[in-house]
């Protein structure tokens, strides 16, 4: 259904950090006009569209209809789940969000969006290995998926194997060049490598995406300083 499928845009664009879309996406579901029926896309939409609010009250709504959109419809609970794992990972409840993604991964292994965030999940804490293990069975399940890409190649650059992490990243920025995370992380990557030249040339490409991230802004600033001294990283 057509609710159905903006609850999924706005599930993937939340993940991808990007609430403001996936809000709009969510409120496309929620002005759908279906019956009862469709229940769950509109308890999942709206918890969706909540999690863009940013506020203790944003966060206690979404909550309240995802957990109501996950008992709704146990079939699909994995769009539920996942989302509640992100809500739980932003508001710095760690627990939660590993008991959520662990209860999405149960509902739908198969599922690349879950097996992405339960990656981000354990290389947050440090868990390369398992993150790494969790991207590529995403990866598994949507062969051109960027932002698994891109955290594969994050992945690799902790490791510091930079020339693999190099191939992962320029994979991502090819499939999704609006993806201004892989350009910040891609140029990061060549810093390590010595290559200031493109490294400067990757985050002024991430910075035409979004001028404000913060990664590829700080990368440059380094750069520009490395170049030029002090005056030209100010300007960063």
């Amino acid at each position: 259904t057509e609710a159905r499928v903006q609850a999924g845009l706005a599930a993937i664009a939340v993940l991808r950090g990007d609430a403001a879309s996936g809000a709009a996406s969510a409120s496309g579901a929620t002005n759908t006009g279906e019956n009862a029926a469709q229940g769950f896309e509109l308890l999942l939409a709206n918890g969706l569209a909540a999690l863009a609010d940013r506020t203790p009250a944003g966060a206690q709504r979404a909550r309240d209809a995802l957990l109501a959109a996950a008992d709704a419809d146990p079939v699909r609970a994995v769009y539920a789940w996942r989302a509640l794992a992100y809500l739980a990972e932003t508001t710095n409840n760690p627990e939660d969000a590993q008991r959520f993604i662990d209860l999405a991964i149960e509902n739908d292994p198969t599922d690349a969006w879950t097996l992405f965030e339960r990656g981000r999940l354990l290389a947050a804490h440090d868990d390369l290995d398992g993150a790494n293990t969790s991207f590529k069975a995403a990866l598994d399940q949507e062969l051109d998926f960027p932002d698994a890409l891109a955290q594969i190649g994050e992945l690799n650059h902790r490791r510091g194997d930079f020339a693999a992490a190099d191939k992962y990243l320029e994979r991502a920025t090819l499939l999704d060049p609006k993806l201004a995370i892989a350009f910040a992380l891609r140029g990061v990557n060549f810093i390590e490598m010595g290559d200031l030249r493109s490294a400067e040339d990757t985050l002024k490409q991430a910075l035409a995406i979004d001028p404000a991230h913060p990664t590829a802004r700080n990368a440059l600033a380094w750069v520009w300083y490395r170049k030029g001294g002090e005056e030209n990283a100010i300007e960063a």
